[in-house]
């Protein structure tokens, strides 16, 4: 069973889905209900799948840094590095320059 469906599983069906990949911002309401509820596991492989799409399928440029953030917050650097390179490329910021060197 992936990521996607193991969350919705636990999180119930009273969770809005707008596709198999959820929005930064639903990402993020998920990534809190899990954290919450103690389902690590779950909560790191959705990440890395978010992480995934962000960097080889092409998430908007607008939420590299919401999801760099986030995975950062949830200990999963390599991605948050990878992403926060990503920004660098796009628009160097002394704020970006920081959070890269901190994963």
């Amino acid at each position: 069973m992936g990521a996607v469906e193991q969350a919705k599983e636990l999180l119930g069906p009273e969770t809005e889905w707008r596709s198999d990949a959820p929005s930064f911002t639903e990402l993020r309401g998920l990534a809190d209900r899990l954290r919450k509820g103690r389902k690590y596991s779950t909560l790191t492989a959705l990440l890395i799948k978010a992480g995934r799409q962000a960097l080889y399928e092409g998430w908007a440029e607008e939420d590299w840094e919401g999801l760099a953030k986030l995975m950062r917050d949830h200990q999963q650097f390599g991605y948050a590095r990878r992403l926060y390179g990503r920004l660098r490329e796009v628009a160097d910021r002394p704020a970006l320059r920081r959070s890269f060197a901190l994963c």
